[in-house]
């Protein structure tokens, strides 16, 4: 499917900064023997635990298509119980701090944020480059689609914004997912409800411009090294519905 972005200044600006990016697959190995996490626990502490313990783990970068190193570490692990395959995939900084968890089960993805992880109140402005991952149905007549995709933060402590901008692929390449705004930000924490969400179909066409989606983010980490990382979800009367999570590394200034 073609990629197509919106012609507006701010998304031009925000998805400039993925040119210094790269791409990265979400395999992992899988464990020997049955464990109890994650296929007994949903504490996301376990969900972490057991994706450090033996899981693969790679540098990721801003967008899905590029090439090299990045900023965020993606950690994967999987266990096979009576058949059936669960994984778990966690995005940490380079220090380790875990901002999202995706837990894979049944062919099924849910995600989540790391609420045990540190927020940094005292960031500095910058711009963070990253990437999503969600699950979404674009109405009641279509289903349920995985993909990613590429989610940029441009932080301005000093006006207390947070402008972004995110989209999301679907795997099959039948449609995408965009959203850009300006988020409110204090105390390490941003969100926003975003009612101007533009629907794709798998030609780049404008299906709706008007569908309604929520980030709640935070800055994680340390002073020294910090990530964007969040939820995004979503559900309206048409039937659209998202559910996903971004965690974005500090870019290049």
């Amino acid at each position: 499917m073609t990629k197509f972005l919106t012609s507006t200044a701010a998304a031009a600006c925000l998805f400039a900064l993925a040119a210094c990016g790269g791409g990265a697959g979400s395999g992992g190995g899988a464990s020997p023997t049955p464990v109890s996490a994650p296929t007994k626990s949903s504490s996301t502490a376990d969900m972490i635990a057991f994706a450090e313990d033996g899981g693969t783990s790679e540098a990721i970068t801003a967008t899905p298509s590029s090439t090299g190193p990045g900023p965020i570490t993606r950690t994967t692990r999987s266990v096979t119980v009576d058949g059936k395959v669960t994984t778990v995939m966690t995005d940490a900084t380079s220090e380790g701090v875990v901002g999202i968890v995706e837990l894979t089960k049944d062919g099924v993805a849910t995600y989540r944020f790391n609420d045990d992880a540190a927020i940094v109140t005292g960031a500095a402005s910058g711009r963070y480059a990253g990437r999503t991952n969600a699950t979404y149905r674009l109405d009641n007549g279509s289903s349920e689609v995985s993909g990613d995709g590429s989610f940029n933060l441009v932080l301005d402590t000093g006006t207390g914004e947070a402008n972004y901008g995110l989209t999301v692929y679907a795997d099959d390449g039948s449609s995408s997912v965009e959203a850009y705004g300006a988020a409110a930000y204090a105390n390490g924490r941003f969100d926003e409800t975003n009612d101007g969400v533009i629907l794709r179909d798998e030609n780049g066409t404008v299906i709706r411009t008007n569908e309604e989606l929520t980030i709640d983010g935070a800055i994680i980490g340390s002073d020294a090294v910090n990530a964007a990382a969040g939820t995004i979800v979503g559900e309206t009367g048409t039937g659209f519905m998202i559910d996903g999570v971004f965690m974005a590394g500090q870019a290049p200034k």
